[in-house]
């Protein structure tokens, strides 16, 4: 069987080699110098990327042109090895030399040849010849000598009046007399202000050709291109670039460095001009105007018309033209009062040309309709400025008309159909519903409520600590032990009386009682047998506080014992007297030792009540965020962000809010005032992960995507550590921290195995140090959210100037949602500020707010 499979194995493997070898792309490519003089020798070249071959055919040389040798036929085999596997390719390369007789443009036709019966062919071929050169050594003469009208480059705009936004092409070419050996060029690094500009990957932009510029005959090449959009109205310089081009110079051979190659690269100084743009700003721009320059077109539809209730729809609009595509903003689609809508999916499919963008944007809007009735979508607009006609204009959708039914089943719990089907991360996180226990901006940690809590810990091990001392020391005293043992073996004796008592024997019943009494008092005041009287009694029992008058009972009882033993009448009335007397007297006693118990427990308790009544949390507000919720659940978000920002005004901002007012921001499209709730959120609750995933998903919707400057490894690690949970969470941490520390250490004192007390007293150090630490990470916590100086921009787009002053530089520009940090806050109207990736800058204090 694996002998079978294994030759399946080998079978398979031939097949799919077959079929790649069938399938692989033959090619036969030409190559001759564009320029050549006459009667001067020059190559004509075709390479084959096989080298099973038959049938090569020259196409018809023109008449003015000679073969002279050729085709001289050469091969190449290169392997490349991938992941252990070994790939061969093999080329063949066949040439000629010849020669022109006459000047003029020259086309050879494309040459074939045959490769496993099929024919391949090349292109057709453009050479120019040009009068012969009165010197014949000028390509080693001139290479060091070429002046800048033989080697320069000539810097073109495709236009040199455009609008705001609107993309021109740049184009940096190098030209050199045909006579001139150019080897390289060094690369052109520019960097404008105001602008967006991405790289022209035409394929065809570093072939050769020859134009003829001023009435020269050159060689040009374009070396690099831009698609331009400036985004700042006035004078656009492109600035003079210097750079460096590489000619080869002919040396001969030194015999004594074969190895030379007999030439050497000689320098040149190239100097790209400046040029100058005039951009005309975008004036008057309309109301919903979408940012786009060019010529764009717009399109609906919608997959359904009849739905259900909590029945996803989807409404596809498509965007497509030539321009500044990447620019536009989202369409705006208004879902009547009722649908719940969904993070959009955007789909982009277009290319890089001369114009700009040139493809379409597709954009999918999810909505959930939650109660039945006729509806009508509006028309989705898009406003553009175009450039053939210098005008804003208007495009849009058809109107869409939807049917909503009764669902088979209502629930208040709507699914997040923006998630399926996709990779994406879908829409925000559900706001936090509920009363809330937020502690309306005040934190727990360092609090006088926190103080004394850390303080009643401490208080209550030191209380345990001196209680248990002194329980051991009364286990170890002996008078004490048999004070506490007293009523016991009173009740014990008392029990035996009564015993007696109902079999009739008096006597033994009195002797038996009579001990219960004196035994009691003796053993509970220490008081020898000896010196048992009467007045010692009394004297003892004064002095541990006992009433006058449960004493004189007490005296009673044994008196009356005494004298009824042996007096006249009923005996059994007498027996039964004098044991209620005798266990009343013992009672009272017990009964004013336990009040005095009770009241200091009582004492303690009700401290412990008071001390801990200043940390309940209220909630005053709950009636009204629930409200807002609701308001929020029906879609009703300006509403609902009213009643949030009113909460937070009168009873300071709390977790919870800052979320759902974050949440309501975000259904609103203000990214920007979303992200600085939601950061005014995490400030309060770091740990919360909710908070997170909607605040990473409002930053991935804002323009600026800056890269933080890296910090050593250590640092991230234990910033991240301290940010793991919020203030009051490390709070609750130490306290339970030091309340376990403490309880290890109480049994280690009072342990009597040696291994439980080492594992007692390392747990608790351990758990003292999460103490300290606890603490330690809360407090950074709370200097940050009193001292911070971080600032979300709220303005759409913000220049960054160099001073603080309208008249100075624009350095750069940030747009609305960039965090940054404010470095300088001394002057009225502006402030300085400092981006994650190190660059700096003054704002004015309008176009920002502190978080």
């Amino acid at each position: 069987m694996i002998q079978m499979k294994h030759k399946l194995y080998i079978l398979l493997t031939c097949f799919l080699a077959a079929l790649a070898a069938a399938a692989q792309n033959y090619t036969l490519t030409g190559e001759v110098e564009p320029v050549v003089h006459v009667n001067e020798n020059f190559k004509l070249r075709y390479t084959l990327n096989t080298t099973d071959a038959v049938n090569f055919t020259l196409g018809q040389i023109p008449d003015a042109i000679d073969v002279l040798i050729g085709p001289s036929q050469s091969t190449s085999i290169s392997s490349i090895m991938v992941n252990g596997k070994t790939t061969t390719s093999r080329t063949l390369t066949l040439t000629y030399v010849l020669s022109a007789s006459q000047t003029g443009k020259f086309t050879i036709p494309a040459a074939s040849v045959v490769v496993e019966g099929k024919t391949i062919k090349s292109s057709p071929l453009t050479l120019q010849v040009i009068a012969a050169n009165s010197n014949a050594s000028r390509r080693g003469a001139t290479a060091g000598t070429a002046s800048s009208n033989d080697f320069f480059i000539l810097v073109t705009a495709s236009k040199r009046h455009v609008s705001e936004y609107e993309p021109f092409l740049l184009t940096y070419k190098v030209c050199w007399h045909p006579d001139l050996p150019v080897i390289n060029l060094d690369p052109i690094s520019l960097e404008l202000q105001n602008v967006y500009m991405q790289a022209y990957n035409d394929v065809q932009q570093k072939s050769r050709k020859v134009e003829n510029i001023n009435g020269r005959v050159l060689v040009t090449v374009d070396w690099q291109q831009y698609v331009v959009y400036p985004q700042k109205s006035g004078r656009l310089q492109i600035p003079s670039i210097k750079l460096k081009g590489y000619l080869r110079e002919d040396t001969g051979i030194d015999p004594f460095d074969p190895f030379s190659g007999g030439y050497r690269e000689v320098p040149k100084a190239l100097v790209a001009p400046a040029v100058d743009i005039q951009v005309d700003p975008l004036s008057d721009k309309p109301d919903g105007f979408s940012g786009g320059v060019g010529r764009f077109a717009i399109s609906a539809q919608l997959d359904k018309a009849e739905v259900k209730e909590n029945t996803p729809v989807t409404l596809s609009v498509n965007v497509s033209g030539r321009g500044n595509l990447n620019m536009l903003k989202e369409p705006v689609v208004l879902f009547p009062r009722g649908f719940d809508t969904y993070d959009t999916k955007q789909t982009e499919d277009f290319r890089l040309t001369a114009e700009g963008l040139d493809g379409s944007i597709h954009y999918e809007f999810v909505a959930v309709p939650q109660r039945k009735g006729d509806f009508v979508i509006p028309p989705v607009r898009l406003t553009y400025y175009d450039i053939s006609s210098h005008s804003y204009k208007t495009a849009q959708t058809d109107s869409f008309h939807i049917q909503v039914l009764k669902g088979d089943q209502t629930s208040t719990t709507v699914q997040d159909f923006s998630l399926a089907g996709t990779g994406e991360m879908g829409d925000i996180r559900p706001i936090k519903t509920g009363p809330d226990y937020g502690a309306d901006g005040q934190t727990f940690f360092a609090s006088s409520s926190y103080l004394l809590t850390v303080g009643l810990t401490v208080l209550l091990f030191l209380v345990l600590f001196v209680m248990l001392r002194l329980r051991a020391g009364e286990q170890a005293d002996v008078v004490k032990s048999r004070g506490r043992r007293a009523n016991k073996v009173a009740v014990r004796r008392l029990r035996k009386a009564l015993r007696l008592m109902q079999a009739g024997k008096a006597g033994e019943f009195y002797d038996e009682t009579l001990r219960a009494l004196w035994g009691y008092v003796g053993d509970k005041l220490n008081i020898q047998p000896s010196q048992l009287s009467r007045e010692n009694i009394s004297q003892r029992l004064q002095e541990r506080g006992v009433d006058g008058q449960v004493t004189a009972s007490f005296i009673e009882a044994i008196d009356e014992c005494e004298f009824v033993r042996y007096a006249p009448g009923d005996p059994q009335g007498n027996m039964s007297r004098v044991y209620d007397k005798s266990i009343t007297a013992i009672e009272q006693i017990e009964n004013v030792k336990k009040k005095v118990k009770l009241g200091r427990s009582f004492q303690v308790v009700l401290l412990i009540v008071v001390a801990c009544s200043g940390m309940m949390p209220l909630s005053a507000v709950a009636d009204t965020k629930v409200q807002a919720d609701e308001l929020y659940s029906q879609g009703d978000y300006e509403e609902a962000l009213e009643v949030y920002a009113r909460l937070v005004d009168n009873k300071g901002g709390s977790a919870a809010l800052l979320f759902n007012m974050g949440n309501a921001y975000y259904r609103l499209d203000s990214i920007a005032r979303a992200i600085l709730c939601y950061e005014r959120a995490l400030r309060l609750q770091p740990g919360d992960d909710d908070v997170r995933f909607n605040l990473q998903l409002a930053r991935s919707k804002t323009v600026d995507k800056i890269a933080p400057e890296r910090e050593m490894f250590f640092v991230t690690w234990y910033r991240s550590l301290v940010r793991l949970v919020s203030v009051d969470a490390w709070a609750f941490v130490g306290l339970g921290s030091l309340l376990l520390s403490l309880a290890l250490l109480l049994v280690y004192f009072y342990a009597y195995s040696e291994r439980l007390r080492r594992l007692t007293f390392f747990g608790g150090m351990v758990l003292a140090v999460l103490f300290l630490l606890s603490n330690l990470f809360a407090w950074q916590q709370l200097r940050a959210l009193s001292s911070h100086s971080d600032a979300i921009v709220i303005s759409e787009a913000v220049p960054v100037k160099n001073v603080p002053s309208d008249a100075g530089t624009d350095q750069f520009t940030i747009h609305a949602g960039t965090k940054a940090q404010v470095t300088d806050d001394t002057m009225a109207d502006w402030k300085q500020l400092r981006l994650p990736d190190g660059r700096e800058g003054w704002v004015p204090r309008t176009a920002i707010e502190m978080i």
